[in-house]
């Protein structure tokens, strides 16, 4: 499977999320980052089953 790694780029590119005017505390911060995580998490995990789908459909020829 491949991957597409953005932890160099982030770390050499700003930080600032062009979020003006949106104030958060930690613990709001921590919420909001405990939720992205989580999207991403279902969205690797969709990812993965969505290319075993193509692969099965692939086998039973129902991609030609």
């Amino acid at each position: 499977m491949s991957a597409l790694d953005l932890r160099r780029r982030s770390v050499r590119g700003s930080r600032d999320l062009g979020l003006d005017g949106v104030d958060l505390d930690d613990e709001e911060r921590g919420r909001a980052v405990s939720s992205w995580r989580g999207r991403m998490v279902s969205e690797y995990v969709s990812a993965r089953v969505f290319a075993a789908l193509g692969r099965a459909q692939s086998v039973c020829g129902l991609l030609e």
